[in-house]
């Protein structure tokens, strides 16, 4: 509508255009005297004005390319509404949580503490104390001796470690049936006990037969306080009961357990 009420005005000045009017302000020519100059000039403008007024006032929806780019910005829009949908769609359902940390290793319990720092872990601690001394005051012939003991009281205490911690495990598989053949036996007292390598082979948890105690002296003899006296063994000890038969072997010998039978 716009661009028709422009058009008419253009032709109507060019048809009867007069000097400028000093009441109404606009510029008038008069066509029949004008020079051909003047004329192409008065096109010229003419034009000129009518594409800044199609500009100014002209409905976009009536240009062909104001159309289409128009219909490029609403795909734009319409396919920037059909990300954000799917970015719903696919968040997850739930709000972050903290920072996540590496956790952290469990505090060991009071029966682990008290079989870590055991009994033959302090004497080697001990042992170990007095060889240094013996070392700074000179007496290297002491020094000597106080640490091969030292190092051998460290070997009962690993050996103890691991028989108790292998019991631990065992304890919970094993509460309510048959325990598997000990891996393990600690000497008692022989005022007590009377134990042996001759009388702990003969337990039938053990071998069952007093004549395998060669079998325990061997896998011990590294342990024993004199490795050529298999007659010599302390109470405390940590004996090894190797397998001689293929039978399994797990965990500690205790008295109060049902074990398997060989």
């Amino acid at each position: 509508m716009a661009t028709r009420v422009f058009s008419a005005f253009l032709i109507a000045a060019m048809i009867a255009i007069q000097p400028i009017s000093a009441q109404s302000g606009v510029i008038i020519l008069d066509m029949s005297s004008a020079t051909d100059e003047e004329l192409a000039a008065a096109m010229d403008a003419a034009a000129e004005l009518e594409f800044v007024m199609r500009s100014d006032f002209d409905d976009p929806a009536e240009d062909p390319q104001q159309e289409e780019a128009a219909d490029e910005i609403g795909t734009e829009e319409e396919i920037e509404a059909e990300e954000s949908e799917e970015s719903e769609i696919d968040a997850p359902d739930y709000a972050p949580g903290p920072e996540q940390t590496m956790p952290e290793d469990p505090m060991p319990t009071i029966e682990e503490t008290a079989i870590a720092e055991n009994e033959f872990l302090v004497e080697s601690r001990r042992l170990a104390a007095l060889a240094d001394e013996a070392f700074e005051m000179g007496d290297y012939e002491a020094a000597t001796f106080y640490a091969q003991e030292a190092n051998r009281y460290a070997l009962l205490s690993d050996a103890y470690v691991a028989g108790q911690m292998e019991a631990m495990a065992d304890a919970t598989e094993f509460s309510d049936g048959l325990w598997p053949l000990p891996a393990t036996f600690t000497v008692r007292p022989w005022a007590i006990f009377r134990d042996s390598l001759w009388s702990i082979a003969g337990r039938a948890e053990i071998y069952g037969n007093p004549l395998r105690w060669p079998d325990l002296f061997q896998a011990n003899r590294h342990i024993m306080p004199d490795p050529n006296n298999p007659n010599l063994i302390l109470p405390g000890m940590v004996l090894e009961i190797p397998s001689i038969d293929g039978e399994i072997r797990r965990g500690e010998w205790q008295s109060d357990r049902a074990y398997e039978e060989r």
